[in-house]
């Protein structure tokens, strides 16, 4: 098991029980050692707060198992530029704009941008941004076609 897998074990085991799910961890090297990012999230969110608290557990369970020196710890929510990936957090973001890159075939890769109007039979229902006062154009994506989806700002 590499130490990315103990980081992700050691984290699934700290947020168990809560409503907290694990969305993804990177690494990068820093002077002599790592900077690991942990990216929590939740349906309803997560603070700062409760962040801090999980990488101060987190933290605690590594040093324990005295599996690494020389380490950066952060756990952060994903934000807007982290991929969704999961169906809860679809689920999660229903109503909101999305940017979604999918393969309209194995060889052809498009790029649409709508609001997510609901998830139905693995699949992604989207209206698409008119630019005339038209009626509303919807695209179904399911899931197995999906490449990238990110949530798209609105300002």
């Amino acid at each position: 098991m590499d130490l990315l897998d103990k980081i992700k074990e050691t984290t699934e085991k700290v947020i168990q029980d809560t409503p907290y799910k694990l969305v993804d961890i990177t690494r990068k090297k820093y002077k002599s050692g790592y900077i690991f990012t942990i990216f929590l999230d939740s349906m309803q969110g997560i603070t700062i707060d409760t962040c801090k608290k999980f990488s101060d557990r987190i933290a605690e369970e590594l040093d324990t198992m005295d599996i690494i020196e020389n380490y950066i710890l952060e756990v952060s929510s994903p934000g807007t530029e982290r991929p969704l990936t999961e169906e809860w957090q679809y689920m999660k973001n229903k109503g909101r704009l999305l940017k979604i890159q999918f393969y309209e075939t194995p060889e052809i890769i498009r790029e649409i941008t709508g609001r997510l109007t609901d998830i139905r039979d693995r699949k992604l229902v989207l209206e698409l941004k008119n630019k005339k006062k038209s009626p509303p154009e919807f695209r179904e994506i399911s899931y197995d076609q999906l490449k990238n989806v990110k949530i798209e700002l609105e300002w």
